[in-house]
């Protein structure tokens, strides 16, 4: 009976964020067309034929500040003490950052007010306690983790279903481990977000009727970023931060080989370009194709992350990291990361929210 109740604890705030988010999302919507605050098409960055609103990370939000009032109503029934306090020390921080894409999606801001945006949040975050365990350097560590985090998934939100359906393999992977681990709060407060993915996703995957928007994938990349690094507090073979790197790995390797192909080519590395992994993919392939394929270098990834967590012998972690560098140049090699690739609009976009 203790064990039933456990795994309902765990899993109803997921199933209620779920529902919201599928029943929220229409609503919000429709405001938005009714408002005609909608992502215009431009037949050149922004190729899809009608206006669609980014209401997505809007609905996921709202969905989990509903999800959260719920847990704290019923606390005393259904939850530890502890799970609460995973909650609250994760929505300051949280909601800076969400304000902050809110602000971006409506009005437009430049790099840098987002980039000021997300290093308060990430600030206020550390102090909350949301830091990697060490000495001084644990807070500039975790600051840019979560720097990482966040922008990794703004720019890899650029195709119908992407950064949802990777942030949901991330989401699982996090709290599939928590449950491992013992951690019941961390694994409540990942799986709400999981759980409001897979209801964005049933509007999100091509053809999308909603976008994410910067609301919404600055989020998702906070909340998972700081996941990881509750996570890594808890990992008993001190891999640390590591295990959780793999998990998000893709969204992390693209953003700095954006970062770095940027710096070579001289231009800013805020700047746009069409050299993105799911680009890549996209002048090959159909977006549906795409979004598998890249579901399925999520999975790959989650997995070595999985291990590296759980093995505990150091020769087998090193044989683990090697063969993840080998999957890693493969992959890399196979999207043509190695040759220069004309930077022309692919084929099968269907376009960015906001290409990054």
């Amino acid at each position: 009976m203790g064990v039933t109740r456990e795994i309902g604890t765990t899993i109803w705030p997921g199933v209620a964020a779920f529902c919201l988010t599928l029943g929220l999302i229409p609503v919000f919507r429709t405001m938005f067309h009714r408002w005609n605050i909608l992502d215009q098409p431009d037949h050149t960055r922004r190729i899809h034929k009608t206006p669609i609103p980014r209401v997505g990370g809007m609905a996921i939000a709202t969905a989990l500040i509903l999800a959260g009032l719920l847990i704290s109503l019923f606390s005393s029934v259904l939850i530890h003490e502890k799970q609460l306090d995973m909650v609250w020390s994760i929505a300051p921080s949280a909601l800076v950052v969400f304000a902050t894409g809110v602000l971006d999606d409506i009005f437009g801001l430049k790099a840098w007010q987002k980039l000021l945006g997300q290093f308060v949040a990430a600030g206020i975050a550390c102090a909350s306690g949301i830091m990697i365990a060490g000495g001084w350097w644990a807070a500039p560590v975790s600051i840019l983790w979560l720097l990482g985090c966040t922008n990794g998934f703004n720019l890899i939100d650029g195709m119908d279903g992407l950064a949802g359906g990777a942030g949901f393999i991330g989401a699982i992977t996090i709290s599939a481990m928590a449950v491992q681990q013992g951690n019941t709060p961390l694994a409540v407060v990942v799986l709400a977000l999981a759980g409001g993915l897979l209801g964005f996703l049933r509007y999100n995957f091509h053809p999308a009727s909603v976008f994410l928007g910067d609301s919404g994938s600055l989020l998702l990349g906070f909340v998972l970023g700081s996941a990881g690094i509750m996570w890594s507090r808890t990992v008993a073979n001190h891999a640390g931060l590591l295990a959780p790197a793999l998990v998000l790995s893709v969204p992390l390797l693209d953003v700095m080989l954006a970062i770095g192909r940027r710096a070579i080519a001289g231009r800013p590395i805020f700047a746009a370009d069409l050299g993105h992994v799911h680009h890549r993919l996209l002048n090959s392939m159909t977006t549906r194709r795409a979004a598998f394929a890249l579901y399925g270098m999520c999975g790959v990834v989650a997995v070595f992350g999985v291990l590296e967590s759980l093995t505990e012998d150091e020769g087998r972690r090193e044989l683990l990291l090697l063969l993840y560098g080998i999957t890693i140049v493969t992959g890399a090699g196979y999207l043509g990361y190695f040759r220069r690739l004309p930077m022309r609009a692919p084929r099968a976009m269907v376009p960015p929210e906001r290409l990054s």
